[in-house]
């Protein structure tokens, strides 16, 4: 198996294999920028799945805001997480 490592050629960093073939043929520096771009599309799309689907739950705007209970608000936490768990599940699973 060979090693990798970066190399700095003619002002840009490319991955190079140790026996010297080129793995990568464009730089680090867009790569990343691909990569931060490809982060917030992923993101942007999870998030706006969360919020349409909990926006579907239904939501008693006066009985929500005279509890205190602990026990529903812990309930309406609770499936936030696992909503946003499973969804970040099929994201994984894509």
């Amino acid at each position: 198996m060979s090693k990798t490592y970066h190399q700095k050629v003619k002002h840009s960093n490319f991955f190079i294999s140790d026996d010297g073939e080129e793995l990568i043929a464009f730089p680090i520096s867009e790569y990343n920028v691909q990569l931060r771009i490809l982060k917030k599309d992923i993101i942007k799309k999870f998030v706006e799945k969360c919020v349409d689907e909990m926006k579907e739950w239904y939501w008693n705007e006066e009985l929500h805001d005279k509890t205190t209970d602990p026990l529903i608000i812990d309930d309406m936490t609770s499936n936030a997480i696992t909503t946003i768990r499973r969804i970040a599940s099929e994201f994984d699973g894509e």
